[in-house]
């Protein structure tokens, strides 16, 4: 039987403590003691965990979890538009009751969500991708509720102190965090909605995977989809935890954790051609049933007149 090392035995309570899944502390602990766990998870969910408690900002967890989410809604064809709102406010950030919002919008989908008539509920691969789009957007709600907390936090510690001091409070702030970070041990309701922003981050990479699979997975196409998700994640987190690894301050990495512009790719993935084509057709057919009624309307208006006429 493999004998975890004991900095693996370690960084395994740490995610128990932190609420991470079993079989990741299980996988953790069963790995050679030569492995890096951080090269060598191959799935997207996991590897936040491990951000996570190697110190990664949140808002880098949440960029991250929008990443998969978006790779997702590439196998929806209809009913796009809430879940493309729900990335969108999670991407953005511009208020936490806008990502509440869209959550909350996304979860109405599923599981009796969109189907193609009242008698259907949705495909699998729909539900999942809306519920990554929903979990992407309460990890987003719980980040800007977590910042609002731990701001209020600061100047409270600041008051306190400068009354004690006789002085003002801006002379005693003391250095908050440009990005908050998961902290174990931490309690108040900024490290709570910070754990709850984190394990969202998660469920939203591994909803995301499911999305993906086709209905009855084999196992070989199950790999190739947690390895491609997971690489997006990597990607996204890879230069973060390196720059953790060297010592490095990580904040000139990660975006802004509210109100942030999208860049220009990001725009121009936010230009949907299938729903702009879903847009148009519905135009189409709408004007279309107008025509047509409007020329009903002509024919059994003349048909009125020529009956006037003969009686």
């Amino acid at each position: 039987m493999q004998i975890a090392h004991p900095e693996r035995h370690r960084l395994g309570r740490r995610l128990r403590r932190a609420g991470a899944p079993t079989d990741l502390v299980q996988w953790i602990d069963s790995l050679p003691l030569d492995d890096d766990p951080w090269q060598q998870c191959d799935r997207g969910d996991w590897l936040i965990w491990l951000a996570a408690l190697a110190g990664a900002p949140v808002v880098a967890l949440v960029d991250a979890a929008v990443a998969s989410a978006r790779r997702a809604l590439k196998v929806v064809k209809k009913g796009r538009a809430p879940l493309k709102k729900a990335i969108r406010a999670a991407r953005d950030r511009v208020s936490a009751d806008a990502c509440g919002g869209a959550a909350e919008a996304c979860e109405m989908l599923g599981p009796h969500g969109r189907g193609d008539d009242y008698r259907s509920t949705a495909a699998p691969s729909y539900e999942s991708a809306a519920a990554a789009a929903a979990h992407v957007a309460r990890a987003a709600e719980a980040l800007l509720v977590a910042d609002a907390h731990l701001a209020a936090e600061n100047m409270r510690d600041a008051d306190e102190r400068g009354a004690v001091l006789g002085v003002g409070s801006q002379s005693t702030m003391g250095p908050r965090r440009q990005s908050p970070t998961l902290e174990l041990g931490a309690s108040g309701p900024g490290a709570e909605a910070l754990s709850f922003a984190v394990d969202a981050c998660a469920q939203a990479a591994l909803e995301a995977c499911e999305a993906l699979l086709p209905e009855i997975p084999s196992e070989r196409e199950r790999e190739r989809i947690e390895a491609a998700l997971s690489e997006i994640v990597f990607d996204a987190l890879d230069p973060i935890y390196e720059a953790l690894q060297s010592g490095h301050d990580v904040d000139g990495l990660v975006s802004p954790i509210s109100v942030r512009k999208p860049t220009a790719e990001e725009r121009e993935q936010d230009d949907d051609p299938e729903q702009a084509e879903e847009t148009s057709l519905t135009l189409r057919t709408r004007r279309i049933a107008q025509a047509f009624l409007f020329l009903l309307a002509v024919a059994v208006l003349w048909a009125l007149s020529g009956l006037g006429e003969h009686c």
